[in-house]
């Protein structure tokens, strides 16, 4: 029986922990209340787990279709995950921009100038001013009236630049590659980041479950449509000595039981230790047991297929 090589058992445990990690945080972004999260990254977990290791231990239909399933509700949520990841980042990319730092500083530096002003609206002095008769009154409230035109005008800039910097924000978001896909393919760029997400979580999936249904075949599984058997010559040398010895019957069951390994190993080494025995027989037995094997299958099938 060989031995996992140390790095193929490291690359599957990381493509696991990975997948795991990024369904339990796409989980998390759903929940709502304390309770709704726990529960929701279990079931991530606890489905990616089965993505993973359900098909290397059968491949019943049954299995199958519960593979599917699982599968299903875990793309789902490292699409969520990956979405939701890449709208953060564009985020905190679109606020390191250059254009959103220069236009935060002057809106900080616009607030600062109108916290200095303490002058009334631009009507109010202006209405008090044409009421007004004494000469240094006046001169005090022109004065005033200037700061207040000079407030409403950093009022105004500070408008604009508030609607340049949300502009601009938007624009550092939009990840230029998925732009230009978007525009060679003529479709959203929602289309293109939906559509690598899900290639991401199925290549994930996928390749998890490959690295431990080949773990598993290292274990003492026979990979599929390998027929020679010089790379199990040892388990069929093992199960044939046990026979002779009278420790084991030769059947699927006992030999699955007695090697620990899955049920088409197990069929396999069967059909193998069968032949040998057949081989070894003299060819009249060998041919009155496949006749014999022939008239069962006639009596067994029905009058009106024949």
């Amino acid at each position: 029986m060989k031995k996992m090589p140390l790095h193929y058992k490291i690359l599957a445990l990381c493509f696991t922990a990975t997948a795991m990690v990024m369904g339990a945080a796409g989980a998390f972004d759903r929940g709502g209340t304390p309770l709704d999260e726990v529960l929701l990254v279990t079931a991530a977990i606890a489905m990616t787990g089965a993505v993973h290791f359900l098909l290397a231990y059968s491949r019943h239909p049954v299995c199958w279709a519960l593979w599917v399933g699982c599968l299903v509700c875990v793309l789902y949520g490292q699409v969520c995950f990956i979405v939701n990841a890449s709208e953060r980042a564009g985020q905190v990319h679109a606020k390191q921009t250059p254009q959103v730092v220069g236009a935060v500083r002057e809106i900080e530096a616009i607030r600062e100038d109108l916290d200095k002003i303490t002058a009334k609206p631009v009507s109010v002095v202006a209405s008090e001013l044409a009421a007004t008769a004494g000469w240094q009154k006046r001169s005090a409230l022109k004065t005033e009236l200037e700061e207040a035109r000079r407030a409403a005008r950093l009022h105004d800039k500070l408008v604009t630049l508030t609607t340049a910097e949300a502009a601009f924000e938007v624009m550092g978001a939009t990840d230029p590659v998925t732009e230009k896909l978007a525009s060679l393919l003529g479709v959203t760029r929602d289309s293109i980041a939906l559509f690598v997400s899900l290639v991401i979580s199925v290549l994930l999936e996928l390749v998890g479950v490959f690295l431990w249904s080949g773990l598993y075949e290292y274990r003492g599984h026979i990979p599929k449509g390998d027929d020679t058997p010089s790379r199990y010559e040892d388990l069929i040398s093992k199960v044939r000595d046990e026979i002779r010895a009278g420790g084991l019957k030769p059947t699927v069951a006992e030999i699955r039981k007695f090697l620990g390994c899955g049920q088409s190993t197990a069929m396999k080494i069967h059909r193998h230790i069968h032949a040998q025995k057949e081989d070894g027989k003299p060819a009249w037995r060998r041919l009155r047991n496949k006749l014999a094997k022939f008239i069962f299958t006639l009596d067994r099938t029905p009058s009106n297929e024949i």
